[in-house]
């Protein structure tokens, strides 16, 4: 997780990010912003941060169809917008 934590403190500045590990811990990125709804994701295995850091725009869409992200508030598309602004 530490890999992805430090790409997405670089990251992610406007808008509400929150995400849960494999263990429980949560990390939260960013500031509110009124044209981004607070987003909350939760990986449940311990290997999806990795593959989200290591190739972000594949990592991430593979494990949301797979199934170790969790989007627990918010939807895919709010964290694509999300991304979309930051890139």
């Amino acid at each position: 997780m530490w890999l992805l934590d430090r790409m997405l403190r670089k990251l992610v500045r406007k808008g509400e990010l929150t995400v849960i590990d494999h263990d429980g811990k949560e990390y939260r990125y960013g500031a509110p912003d009124p044209d981004h709804r607070p987003l909350v994701l939760r990986l449940t295995d311990s290997k999806a941060a990795w593959d989200i850091a290591k190739d972000p725009r594949v990592g991430a869409g593979e494990a949301y169809m797979d199934g170790p992200l969790v989007m627990e508030g918010g939807d895919i598309r709010d964290l694509a917008l999300l991304a979309h602004y930051h890139a």
